[in-house]
């Protein structure tokens, strides 16, 4: 069963084979990133609670990684980015304070080079541009109406 990955500290993660390597770094800092309420709580936890030791490395099979969440300093390359999108392993970046940094997300794999073509064909042409930015107000409008009404029959 696949489960997410969740890391609380200041990390290193590699490819090795066809598994991560995640390794938690020790260092001290006067970053304004770090309290001493995070430092006590650095840990990894990954699924059902299980703990990485401080210094630890834990090698985790790729099969078994839905997606990383990572809420500190994550150190990789573009290897294991690559590594992650063909293994269709999300990879989303939080602040320790949990401020949204950003997400990676595997592009689909089902993307034909026809597909591509036409996408680009209709991007290039403005009045299928039109066409397609007329659908998607209209799809928003009616489900805005339809959310209202909802909400107007519930008292």
């Amino acid at each position: 069963m696949k489960q997410n990955i969740y890391i609380f500290s200041d990390t290193i993660i590699r490819r090795k084979e066809n598994t991560l390597w995640i390794e938690k770094v020790l260092k001290e800092s006067d970053d304004e990133d770090y309290s001493e309420e995070v430092k006590v709580k650095q840990e990894y936890l990954l699924g059902e609670d299980i703990l990485l030791p401080a210094g630890e490395k834990k090698c985790i099979p790729v099969e078994s990684i839905d997606s990383i969440i990572s809420f500190g300093t994550v150190n990789f390359n573009s290897r294991l980015v690559h590594f992650l999108s063909h293994n269709q392993i999300p990879l989303h970046l939080f602040s320790f304070n949990g401020n949204y940094g950003g997400t990676f997300i595997p592009a689909e794999r089902s993307c034909s080079g026809n597909l591509l073509i036409k996408q680009v064909n209709f991007h290039t042409n403005k009045l299928k541009r039109l066409e397609i930015a007329k659908q998607i107000t209209g799809a928003s409008i009616d489900n805005s109406i339809a959310n209202l009404k909802y909400h107007l029959n519930r008292g």
